[in-house]
């Protein structure tokens, strides 16, 4: 782990509806080289019809199932979740361009959100609240933009104390849109309470750690936020998106160390890379290493990361990832068949809709998908909502990752 010293931080699945998760509790993974976030799954069911045979061009190869694991810290990227009564309404068809400028008073705010973006009520706020609705109506805008005004809105949005880990959710029978004023209300509190109880990136007597798997390392991008942070310079907006790749960047992290044998074959299957990790006398007997402690695997694992120079690139997000990432999800044209996440936890494999089977039986599509991150490797419906997020955020995807994304119904920007 690297060490940068800097300032000391310390600024003055229910039925029917999708949900984001967040903790700022202990960590319940750890080892020697990491002391990430407990795991966590986004969950949504749907009440009424969750037939799943009807969605697009499922024809896919029948594999063994591959298992996927999530870090709750790290739900950013992945925060609101949708389901509905069997059926989804009609994208509104609002201005192809609506220009914003944050509102000064809360009232203002609440009007422009009525007005320009057909939302009928917001409940729960109160004048302090302000920066809260300019960013969710910010956030809702540049989608508005993106699809030229053709978009799917939540009828109410409501600010009100959830649980303490839902950061958003959405239910998508009554098309209402929660925010947990748990997380956000303090949002200087989430920060420090998220950088001290173990995640990805941690502070202790002033300097920040994480693990160096990155090709460019995730000290060096966040550096700057964190400075700001600490000297209490930052904007709602920038926090938020200092929060937003800090769980993000764990969820990565966290996948990424949650199965070392598995990257470890993955790497010995490049023979260049192999011949690099044997000329510096690593150890690359597939059947000794599978014979090693989790542990063991995971030191072998950073081993080969720092010296054959095996990194994984991150790009920052905006501070509206989560709120893209869960439009995504109000827009697939076929949410409603994608009933299955509530079973896809279940021990039973028989009872995984047969998209969902299909899915995680394909590892070429698993692979296309990990191109987004670990999160749209998940489903279906996760890999649309990641993408989503990342399109309207203006990211250069692959043309594997566009084809699949058509291929599932994907809306495209």
């Amino acid at each position: 782990m690297q060490n940068i010293t800097v300032e000391q931080i310390g600024n003055n699945s229910q039925n029917g509806v999708y949900k984001a998760f967040y903790s700022a509790g202990k960590p319940a993974y750890s080892t020697k080289n990491s002391y990430l976030a407990p795991l966590q799954k986004d969950t949504f069911t749907f009440k009424g019809n969750s037939n799943t045979e009807n969605t697009p061009k499922q024809q896919l190869s029948t594999m063994a199932k591959v298992g996927i694991g999530f870090g709750a810290l790290a739900l950013v990227g992945t925060c609101i979740a949708l389901a509905s009564k069997g059926k989804v309404s009609e994208a509104k068809k609002l201005a192809e361009h609506i220009e914003f400028t944050p509102a000064k008073t809360i009232e203002e705010a609440i009007e422009f959100g009525k007005t320009h973006l057909g939302i009928k009520e917001y409940g729960g706020f109160s004048a302090k609240d302000i920066d809260i609705v300019n960013w969710i109506n910010e956030g809702i805008v540049n989608i508005c933009n993106k699809l030229k005004g053709k978009t799917k809105i939540p009828k109410s949005i409501h600010y009100e104390s959830i649980d303490d880990q839902t950061i958003l959710q959405i239910d998508g029978g009554s098309q209402r849109l929660d925010i947990n004023k748990l997380v956000f209300e303090d949002i200087d509190k989430t920060i420090n309470n998220y950088l001290k109880g173990g995640s990805l990136i941690t502070i202790q007597n002033g300097k920040f750690s994480s693990p160096d798997i990155y090709s460019t390392n995730i000290i060096k991008e966040l550096l700057p936020k964190l400075r700001k942070f600490s000297k209490n310079q930052c904007s709602f907006n920038e926090k938020i998106e200092l929060f937003e790749n800090l769980l993000t960047a764990t969820a990565e992290t966290n996948s990424f160390l949650s199965n070392p044998i598995k990257k470890i074959k993955a790497i010995l299957n490049n023979s260049s890379a192999k011949e690099r990790l044997i000329s510096l006398g690593l150890e690359v007997d597939i059947n000794k290493i599978a014979k090693m402690t989790t542990d063991e695997q995971e030191t072998l694992l950073m081993k080969y990361i720092r010296e054959a120079n095996i990194k994984k690139p991150f790009v920052l997000s905006s501070c509206f990832k989560s709120i893209y990432h869960e439009f995504g999800h109000l827009n697939d044209p076929y949410i409603s068949k994608r009933s299955y996440v509530k079973a896809f936890y279940d021990e039973n494999k028989s009872s995984y809709p047969k998209e969902l089977r299909e899915w995680l039986g394909n590892t070429q599509k698993i692979k296309v998908a990990g191109e987004v991150s670990s999160y749209a490797t998940e489903n279906p419906a996760e890999f649309l909502a990641e993408t989503f997020s990342y399109l309207v955020e203006g990211r250069n995807l692959s043309n594997e990752v566009i084809a699949l994304y058509k291929e599932y119904g994907g809306v495209l920007l």
